[in-house]
């Protein structure tokens, strides 16, 4: 029977988690994963999100993807990470070489973080964030 019931957890876990529902994981770097895709560190902060932005289809073809994109808080302007498809490499700008100067945008949301391509302007993503929620890389 405790068999049976362990099975039906782990099966579900996996469903919610393939599903992309708000389904809170963790892995064995010590970082749970939320929803969104954003990396949650032991410290508790969210940041780091994935999504088709920054990464690599299958078949290796990342043409028609953005080359550099920016995650920008809304609430302050504040870009709080950065991905360069180039050299494969994310975190803050002085990491990626990323150089973009957030303008703002009054459709931006507030209470979000949004993902714009750093060549185009284009907002890709946003992404809500909650208030009072502790944001990788911005000071409370």
């Amino acid at each position: 029977m405790r068999a049976r019931a362990t099975a039906a957890v782990l099966v579900t876990t996996a469903a919610l988690a393939l599903s992309g529902c708000g389904v809170l994981s963790a892995n064995l770097g010590g970082e749970a994963e939320a929803r969104d895709g954003a990396a949650v560190p032991a410290d508790g902060c969210i940041g780091g999100w994935e999504g088709w932005w920054n990464s690599t289809p299958v078949d290796g073809n990342d043409e028609h993807l953005p080359q550099q994109t920016v995650t920008i808080l809304t609430d302050t302007g504040r870009v709080i990470d950065t991905f360069d498809r180039s050299g494969n490499l994310a975190g803050d700008a002085e990491t990626t070489g990323v150089d973009y100067q957030p303008e703002g945008d009054e459709t931006w949301p507030a209470n979000s973080a949004v993902v714009v391509d750093a060549e185009t302007g284009e907002t890709i993503k946003i992404i809500p964030i909650e208030p009072g929620t502790n944001v990788c890389g911005e000071t409370p």
